[in-house]
């Protein structure tokens, strides 16, 4: 469905995969589970 291409001090890339059934409706709870993921690994988003 989602994964973290790369995160670093410019920012996040995310690849959303072809074909993986995902709909319009799931799209923002996978990228929020993308980003809580970060941040529990020490890299989340910072202002």
């Amino acid at each position: 469905m989602l994964t973290i291409r790369s995160a670093n001090r410019q920012g996040v890339i995310f690849h959303l995969h072809a074909g993986s059934g995902v709909t319009e409706a799931e799209l923002p709870d996978a990228v929020r589970d993308a980003l809580a993921h970060l941040e529990r690994s020490g890299k989340g988003l910072q202002a």
